[in-house]
């Protein structure tokens, strides 16, 4: 689904904005701190349920509010309309509505609004810790297998509740009651994640070979422990140490997808240009695949978009972005930043200017 009409209420630095949006390009620009983050944050918190600049709902809310609201209407190919609204208060109140329904989960949020973010921050995804990378394929499956998301979600339970019984045991058997689910949870959610990376690392490889052609990167899917061993024996032979640690130190709540060249991990190999393309070809990658088996556009959030890309570097990314006839908003401090995108067709790109937090749209730049 795409964001036909966007509204904001009390969202960091923008008051009210009420905005209707090209099912294609959507350029904004404006001076550092005008809100331009802030709109994209927006709409990743209506796809999401949290920002990302940060997890702290406070943060978002306008200093002078107690509250957010942010309501959108999609529309997708041959799919009706969809009404979705957020809001979130300081005490922690939060209201997910879908066609004026409320009483949903923040899932159904991005069950709708499927999107791909590239920010000047995103090289956590490929030098940042695992839980980056491990997200990263999560979104795919939870896209792409239905049954993905509530296994994934019991055994971060069952996982919580193990770690605290490690402090109470003295033996392994007293945690065999939390193993035997763990383990069966773990190797099919396990089974589903390899799935997915299997089929997504393919069409990373042709983003690479195109972004950079100079490097053989090498991807694989790690699953959270060695998987030539028994998940279940593996368990038994680490209670000691996870005792002695005091958490669960192999699972599915380990998992990776990890990226070297040759022995070296690619953040010893690249340049931060470099790793920005390759963070580029991860998400270019993931909605490419998520459209062609899917049949659904993905929504592009591209924050900043001249950051650390050369004049080529910034034309092949811009190419990309127009054949995945995705819906794209992105980013700049001024128009001559967005020269690579005067491919699109003007009637299906819009311009705006922001300032001081006030969105308005223009005919051109």
């Amino acid at each position: 689904m795409l964001i036909e009409r966007l509204t904001i209420h009390k969202f960091r630095n923008i008051q009210e904005a009420d905005l209707s949006f090209s099912s294609h390009l959507n350029c904004f620009v404006g001076e550092n701190g005008s809100g331009k983050t802030s709109l994209l944050e927006a709409i990743y918190t209506l796809g999401h349920g949290r920002a990302f600049r940060t997890s702290l709902t406070a943060r978002v809310i306008n200093h002078e509010a107690e509250s957010f609201i942010l309501h959108a209407r999609l529309n997708g190919v041959e799919q009706e309309s969809i009404k979705v609204g957020l809001l979130k208060h300081r005490n922690g109140d939060v209201r997910v509505k879908i066609n004026e329904q409320d009483g949903h989960k923040i899932a159904a949020l991005a069950q709708n609004l499927p999107m791909q973010l590239i920010t000047p921050e995103g090289f956590a995804l490929v030098d940042g810790g695992p839980k980056f990378r491990r997200g990263f394929v999560d979104w795919g499956c939870f896209h792409h297998f239905p049954q993905f998301y509530p296994k994934w979600h019991a055994i971060k339970r069952i996982v919580k509740q193990r770690n605290a019984a490690l402090k109470q045991t003295y033996n392994y058997a007293q945690l065999s009651v939390w193993d035997e689910e763990l383990v069966r949870l773990t190797e099919e959610v396990t089974v589903i994640r390899k799935t997915y990376c299997e089929r997504l690392i393919n069409i990373i490889h042709s983003y690479i070979k195109s972004f950079l052609p100079d490097h053989q990167i090498n991807i694989q899917f790690y699953p959270g422990w060695n998987v030539n061993s028994s998940y279940k024996e593996l368990l038994e032979k680490q209670y000691e140490r996870d005792k002695m640690m005091g958490y669960t130190t192999l699972g599915a709540h380990k998992a990776d997808m990890r990226m070297h060249i040759g022995h070296l991990p690619v953040e010893s190999i690249l340049s931060r240009g470099q790793l920005k393309l390759l963070m580029c070809a991860l998400r270019l990658a993931q909605g490419h695949f998520f459209t062609s088996e899917l049949e659904r556009q993905c929504v592009f959030l591209i924050d900043d978009f001249s950051a650390e890309l050369d004049d080529e570097r910034k034309n092949k990314l811009a190419s990309a972005l127009k054949n995945q006839k995705a819906q794209v908003f992105i980013t700049a401090l001024g128009s001559q930043h967005l020269t690579d995108f005067q491919s699109y067709h003007e009637e299906s790109t819009k311009h705006f200017r922001v300032k001081a937090g006030e969105i308005n749209e223009l005919n051109s730049f």
